[in-house]
């Protein structure tokens, strides 16, 4: 096989961009490998994003200077596309750098390895073979992965960017109606878990968290089951999963808004997280106790997460900063 040479050739994004979209690449990219007859195999690096999400697409495609942002679904969804084998070899550079993790990173090398056979490949004997290969990278991508051992030396990177990606990708930022209690969590495949010990680990590390009101209790919990919370007991899934919880009000407040306040958002998830904010704004100044506070409570709480999207229901931004006076 001969060498594969990348090279960027646009004006360079930042680290900070590039960390940043790992930690998305993470939990919303995708590397696909598609046939187009009996001789031709194409690349793809995917994003698929609800329709409202457009802007963030379209700020990769232009910052990276790759692919296309194009409508599916009927206009419902938006997706960035890269497809053209000089812009593979681009996206392969990047992910090469700035590697991802865990599962995403396994799909990636097998990716990469294809594509590399695929371009190097200038024998026209052997074609059957070449395909059979191929196949065989495809055939244990994404869905077909079966071996999660990650290589040898392997280790989980946490950074702030990468992470702020992860979590506009992944995360959610619930509340509890019953009780109005604020839940940041973050779900993974169980085989996932090393990766969400390593962000537990991450938020364990801010400076005081370890110390006074937070001693005696772990800030964020994991807990891996193999049956939905509140299911039924014949509901089964088929493989474990895993899920990073945080409920702790001080730690919400001394360290991850002011952590997350720093950083600069890139999707809609940043609607969901400033509505936490002054739901937790209302339960810190005690007004989750009155009729009124419990009202505006609810109110934030029907226009969060799925209940803001355009294609399901348009509700009208309420004001409710004059809580905070």
């Amino acid at each position: 096989m001969q060498n594969i040479r990348y090279s960027i050739y646009r004006g360079e994004p930042s680290k900070d961009f590039y960390m940043w979209f790992c930690g998305f690449t993470y939990g919303e990219g995708c590397f696909h490998i598609t046939s187009t007859g009996d001789k031709y195999f194409v690349f793809k690096f995917i994003i698929d994003l609800h329709v409202d999400d457009s802007p963030a697409l379209e700020f990769i495609q232009k910052t990276l200077g790759l692919g296309k942002v194009i409508m599916t679904d009927k206009g419902r969804k938006s997706r960035f596309i890269v497809q053209s084998q000089k812009e593979i070899m681009e996206i392969i550079k990047i992910f090469s750098l700035y590697p991802l993790q865990s599962i995403k990173f396994i799909n990636f090398i097998k990716f990469k390895e294809a594509f590399e056979l695929y371009v190097s490949y200038n024998s026209t004997n052997c074609r059957e073979d070449l395909n059979q290969k191929i196949n065989e990278f495809r055939s244990t991508m994404n869905r077909g992965i079966t071996d999660y051992l990650m290589p040898e030396g392997k280790i989980y990177q946490i950074t702030p960017h990468w992470l702020l990606g992860f979590i506009e990708g992944e995360a959610s930022f619930a509340v509890i109606k019953t009780k109005l209690r604020l839940v940041f969590n973050i779900a993974q495949s169980g085989v996932d878990s090393a990766l969400l010990e390593a962000i537990r680990d991450y938020f364990h590390s801010f400076k005081g968290v370890n110390q006074g009101r937070y001693a005696d209790n772990l800030v964020a919990n994991i807990s891996i089951y193999t049956q939905p919370p509140l299911a039924s007991p014949e509901v089964r899934i088929t493989k474990p999963e895993g899920k990073l919880y945080i409920y702790n009000l001080d730690f919400f407040n001394d360290h991850l808004i002011p952590w997350l306040d720093s950083l600069t958002w890139h999707t809609k998830k940043e609607k969901d997280y400033q509505d936490f904010k002054s739901i937790l704004k209302l339960k810190s100044m005690g007004l989750h106790h009155t009729e009124e506070g419990v009202r505006v409570i609810n109110l934030i709480l029907r226009q969060m997460n799925s209940r803001r999207l355009s294609t399901i229901i348009s509700i009208k931004s309420i004001g409710r900063f004059y809580m905070f006076k």
